[in-house]
């Protein structure tokens, strides 16, 4: 991992989910449903429980669902990622990761950590009140961008201004200082970001209102929408702070957090075959909440939250105003989605949530008198229950003191950072100068425990923060390190070696990356023959696993009940390398490329046949190399995340003609269709999630685990991008994919700036469109490789014109042969039931499968790639120019 790698990043089970098929108008009739929810009477939405739309289980035969990518498989424009592809992956992606209705004082206390006693303690001399002239300016005012009347703009942020002013009179000098935020008028700006630019309306931010706004020094986001004939008749001035209902009694352990494990709290360096370990002593401290965030002296750098875990219940008493409950009132599918006020809203929380250094980040959206807060953490967006600012201003005031007086933490950044004051600075989040990363707890390798493992962020021109293009999911971002001078542990550890670290957020569930790499190491060392290989493995130095509740994150304190799967942060320090992209000649290339994927002395087989586990994730990214004195640049494999674990079982014949056949079947017609036509969907169509039961056939089929696509969009094979049945992901899917990772590199490196230009062809939400492009590929190659850099012709010659040629052409045109087949064979045995089908299908073509799955394989690549395969057994690999 390294700060020159590009953004793109692959797919796990919350970007991509299992089958497809096609699209059906059902999706309409439930959006124009949703559109109707934004005038909803707050009043009985108050009073309702938070309402988490179910998820679906997984059957043994799954069905229809959407085959989304991530961000960095969507369309491009000038300005960066295409704002409609921006909605369109955060509506599906969040479709069934929305939690509603958390009772404002308890989503504020369990955030920010403001409770209404803070509010209390002291009053201005006549009480907070509400700025009159203002308030009935915004009452008569009007605000949408894409209108010229924006009468409502000043008038609202004078109103935060004069409110905020009050709270700094009575709460400056008995509170933790304030992070210095200010609230700017963004005046239509656009905001700089890694990614695309989008013009919140309004931002707390620690740049002046005059400068150039950032995401990376933004404390929250805010957008506005005001009918000016939406007005108040009256507005009382005075704030009742009485008014404020108690929160929820919270519980004094954190023992009953969601699915917290002890004993799986802290990943560290046991013996690399067997699963992580952890340390109770340490999993005990972290759950236990500590008294102090509202001490003056407190350093919030070390400050933890005081917020605790909501017990479960919740009625009409959590605010004065709440009419009785009705929790029937709406369909759970109707839950589930956003407004198209709140999308927008939301989508800047996202940005926000995507740059700097962040855990979580928050937004509001302000519709006409309506304030909604926004909370979008890796697991998804919680929603509070929305409030009127004028006639309820006791909330309005109170989320205004609690983003004023949050520590960073609180704020969303990355609680194991420990910034040199409270009072951030944008020097500070633009430099990360003197900021250090405390990862004290962890352990080393013989069972050693690392007290004082600290790490100084060490950020430059030439050693960036890569940051994660997704706010949800598993969002890797990668901190450039050095050990603290006087930290034992990480100079005992690291010496004086640039190292990085990887934060990342796993399903709980998953086989750690740590673990996996451990695996691979311990394997390749127990011989001679294999030792020598562990230099194409990545390095780990150590790791450290946390659950959300470890963490204090606010999630693990508002008892959900969630039904999404639990992430865990998962932190891995390791060796710096070099992407590909700074290679610095032919040879150079040719060497790291052959290193990491195809000789028995590099990484990706050895690991494959010794290890027995399969990476799944080649990407551009993830080949890497660093240079040696001795052997020169040497190729490294990395990101090991998505990798499966015992990959040679179940990978039988049998499986992989029953996965080609079931996905060229078309259940819906009961007809065989042509593999041309399997990723046909329109772009813009919607499919929905697998249904609760699946449709009965006359075909049993045995049960199995849940099948998902993984991989990085440009670069997954291409039977995992079409078949509407996910195929079992094969050690020759991984060849292809070096395959397409050759391509791209070839087809957009220019050699004198170090760079990788996009292929835009193979950028879309929909990985099916991708998969049809990557096909007309190998058909025309011609404009994609029509800019390749002279130096890199002779890798377009001698590398990737046999590699189409001689395989991958081959495996679609045997596709399309067998799929005729199969229609033929149907036919004439006139099979109508898909049972039928398959039976006559087995028959017909299982030959023909099978023979399929002999043209892409090691020998076959290494031949097109003219490496000597008689110099496996030596240090270097012999290439035949």
């Amino acid at each position: 991992m390294n700060p020159f790698e590009s953004n793109l990043v692959s797919l796990d089970e919350d970007r991509e989910t299992d089958n497809f098929s096609k699209g059906d108008t059902t999706t309409h009739i439930i959006q124009h449903h949703a559109n109707t929810l934004e005038d909803d009477a707050m009043n009985d939405n108050r009073s309702r429980k938070p309402v988490t739309p179910p998820r679906h289980p997984a059957s043994a035969v799954a069905g229809p669902s959407p085959i989304k990518g991530s961000l960095d498989s969507a369309p491009r424009t000038s300005k960066g990622t295409d704002n409609d592809a921006i909605n369109e992956y955060l509506d599906t992606l969040l479709a069934d990761k929305i939690i509603h209705n958390i009772p404002v004082v308890d989503f504020i206390h369990a955030v920010y950590g403001m409770k209404k006693e803070d509010l209390l303690h002291t009053l201005p001399q006549h009480g907070y009140v509400l700025p009159s002239n203002f308030c009935a300016l915004y009452s008569a005012g009007k605000y949408n961008k894409g209108s010229s009347e924006r009468t409502a703009y000043k008038p609202l942020l004078n109103i935060i201004h004069s409110l905020v002013a009050q709270l700094k009179e009575c709460m400056d000098g008995r509170m933790a200082p304030g992070n210095s935020a200010e609230w700017v008028n963004m005046k239509d700006r656009e905001v700089a970001g890694h990614f695309t630019k989008l013009k919140p309306d309004f931002l707390r931010t620690w740049l002046a209102a005059a400068e150039q706004q950032k995401w990376t020094t933004s404390a929250s986001s805010g957008e506005l929408k005001k009918d000016a004939a939406v007005q108040k008749a009256k507005i009382e001035i005075n704030i009742d702070l009485k008014k404020l209902p108690k929160r929820n009694k919270m519980s004094t352990s954190t023992s009953s957090a969601p699915t917290a494990t002890p004993d799986e709290t802290i990943v560290t360096l046991p013996l690399p075959s067997a699963p992580s370990r952890s340390v109770s002593a340490n999993a005990k401290q972290g759950t236990k909440r500590k008294k102090g965030v509202d001490s003056p002296d407190a350093d919030a750098s070390t400050i933890p939250r005081t917020a605790k875990r909501l017990r479960s219940g919740g009625n009409g008493a959590l605010s004065s105003t709440s009419s009785k409950a009705n929790p029937d009132r709406r369909s759970a599918i109707r839950e589930k989605l956003l407004t198209h006020k709140e999308l927008q809203a939301v989508k800047y929380v996202h940005e926000l949530g995507s740059h700097g250094i962040r855990s979580y980040a928050t937004g509001i959206l302000i519709d006409d008198f309506k304030v909604t807060i926004f909370y979008m953490d890796r697991i998804g967006v919680i929603k509070a229950t929305p409030f009127d600012f004028l006639d309820e201003p006791h909330f309005f005031l109170l989320y205004l003191a609690a983003v004023q007086y949050a520590t960073p933490s609180q704020l969303g950044f990355f609680p194991m950072l420990k910034f040199p004051s409270p009072s951030l600075t944008s020097e500070v989040l633009e430099t990360y100068q003197s900021v250090i990363l405390d990862l004290s707890g962890a352990q080393g390798c013989g069972e050693i425990m690392l007290n004082d493992l600290r790490f100084l962020l060490d950020v430059s021109a030439d050693r960036r923060v890569v940051p994660t293009h997704g706010a949800v999911g598993r969002a890797t971002i990668v901190l450039p390190l050095l050990p603290v001078s006087d930290s034992k542990d990480s100079v005992m550890l690291c010496g004086t070696e640039k190292t990085v670290a990887k934060i990342s957020w796993q399903p709980r569930t998953r086989d750690s990356e740590d673990s996996n790499i451990r695996a691979i190491r311990t394997t390749l060392a127990k011989t001679p023959k294999t030792h020598k290989y562990l230099k194409h493995i990545v390095d780990l130095k150590c790791s450290l696993t946390r659950t959300m509740a470890e963490m204090g994150l606010p999630r693990a304190f508002m008892d959900l009940k969630d039904t999404q799967p639990e992430r865990v942060c998962r932190l891995l320090i390791m060796t710096e390398y070099l992407p590909l992209n700074m290679v610095d000649s032919v040879m150079e290339f040719k060497s790291i490329f052959i290193d990491v994927m195809f000789t028995m002395s590099s990484g990706h087989r050895a690991v494959y046949v010794s290890a027995q586990i399969l990476h799944r994730d080649i990407s551009i990214n993830n080949l890497m190399f660093h240079r040696t004195s001795s052997a020169g640049a040497v190729g490294v494999l990395c990101d090991w995340d998505l990798a499966r674990v015992n990959c040679l079982e179940g990978a039988s014949m049998t499986d992989i003609i029953e996965d080609f056949i079931s996905a060229h079947v078309d259940r819906d017609t009961s007809t065989t269709k042509p593999a041309t036509t399997t990723i046909q969907q329109p772009a813009d169509a919607t499919v929905h999630h697998p249904p609760n039961a699946v449709k009965s056939t006359d075909h049993e089929l045995p049960a199995q685990a849940p099948r998902y696509r993984t991989g990085t969009g440009p670069f997954i094979a291409l039977d995992l991008l079409k078949f509407t049945r996910v195929p079992m992901h094969l050690y020759r899917h991984d060849l292809e994919s070096f395959f397409w990772v050759l391509v791209w590199f070839v087809a957009g490196f220019v050699p004198d700036t170090h760079t990788v230009r996009l292929v835009g062809a193979w950028l879309h939400n929909d990985l099916r469109l991708i998969g049809l492009k990557k096909t007309e590929f190998l058909r025309n190659a011609g404009n994609i490789l029509s800019d390749v850099h002279a130096d890199y012709q002779s890798l377009v010659r001698d590398w990737v014109k046999p590699l189409i040629m001689i395989l991958m052409a081959k495996l679609q045109r045997t596709e399309l042969e067998i799929t005729d087949d199969m229609r033929l064979a149907c036919h004439f045995a006139s099979a109508e039931t898909e049972a039928d089908q398959i039976k006559v299908s087995k028959e017909a073509v299982s030959e023909s499968i099978a023979a399929r799955e002999g043209i892409l394989t090691y020998e076959s690549f290494m031949r097109c790639l003219k490496v000597d395969l008689d110099s496996e057994g030596s240090d270097s690999i012999s290439v035949q120019v």
